[in-house]
């Protein structure tokens, strides 16, 4: 005889103080009401940890650890009942946004060089997962001869770049053999 059928039911996020929970949903293997399956909740938890924006993502499936499923009452044989199992996904973010500088100087034939970097990174832009980052890379060239370096002419190059990192989202039940 088939016992009760279970499926997922809603799903609940805890945590996110920046990030949306539409991106959270993006990396759910599976929807409210489809038949439940342990595989998807590892491939979701597989997917949340992917991501970067996050220290640890855990999902909690409410009432298993609770002996729900083994909990059946035993009246429904035929497993035409389905008994909805909620999720909690628990999030901890890491930290957004930091700042990174670093400087160098060297001396050769031509001269001093002093190179810097200073990069700003925000790693969940508007709480989207969306990752922003600015590059910032100034160059000194001072030359020398036989005179003092003060005296000399001074040459300045700066390097920037910004970059715009948009996640793309998973795909399921795509078919591309048809």
């Amino acid at each position: 005889t088939l016992g009760p059928k279970y499926t997922f039911g809603d799903l609940f996020t805890h945590g996110n103080v920046v990030t949306r929970d539409y991106v959270i949903q993006q990396d759910i293997a599976f929807e409210s009401e489809e038949t439940f399956d342990y595989n998807k909740i590892m491939d979701s938890r597989s997917l949340l940890r992917q991501r970067t924006i996050y220290h640890s993502a855990t999902l909690n499936v409410i009432g298993v650890d609770d002996d729900l499923v083994a909990k059946s009452d035993g009246t429904d044989s035929t497993g035409t009942v389905e008994t909805p199992v909620p999720i909690v996904i628990d999030i901890e973010e890491a930290p957004i946004r930091w700042v990174d500088v670093a400087v160098g100087l060297s001396l050769n034939s031509n001269g001093w060089l002093l190179t810097g970097e200073v990069e700003y990174v925000n790693a969940n832009l508007y709480g989207t997962g969306i990752d922003l980052r600015m590059l910032l890379m100034p160059e000194m060239r001072l030359s020398h001869g036989s005179e003092n370096v003060a005296g000399q002419r001074f040459n300045q190059n700066w390097f920037t770049l910004v970059t715009l990192t948009v996640p793309l989202l998973p795909m399921y039940g795509l078919d591309l053999v048809t």
